[in-house]
């Protein structure tokens, strides 16, 4: 019986499940569509070092991937199990607009990782102008 309700239910409201995967692809890909309809949790870790979507993108320097999770109000507090934020990863690549989108969203600049390392000297260790 819970079998036929749940057919039912897909039948009556269908939804696309995605995989962590395919979330992943989306944002090595730079894909904002795929990202704009993705209906999982955006603030979900997609390795093992625990990377979120926002973290990816912001390392991969994906800025409308960026701007497309920031408008879809994810965490831009999430860290990986270093204690990375999105500013650490940004501020490494040295990527200033993703530095101010994120300042923008207030994202704490003064947030330091577990090594103690804000995203500011994160940039200067790396030699990037931010």
């Amino acid at each position: 019986m819970v079998k036929q309700l749940y057919f039912l239910l897909l039948l009556l409201f269908p939804v696309i499940v995605y995989s962590s995967d395919e979330l992943l692809n989306a944002v090595e890909n730079g894909d904002t569509i795929f990202i704009n309809n993705y209906k999982g949790d955006f603030n979900e870790t997609l390795s093992q070092n625990g990377e979120t979507a926002l973290l990816v993108a912001a390392y991969l320097n994906k800025i409308d991937v960026v701007k497309a999770l920031i408008n879809l109000k994810v965490d831009i507090e999430a860290e990986d199990s270093g204690g990375n934020n999105a500013l650490i990863y940004a501020s490494k690549e040295g990527n200033t607009e993703i530095l101010k989108m994120l300042l923008k969203a207030k994202a704490n600049v003064n947030k330091y990782n577990k090594q103690g390392i804000t995203p500011l000297i994160t940039a200067s260790f790396y030699g990037k102008r931010v």
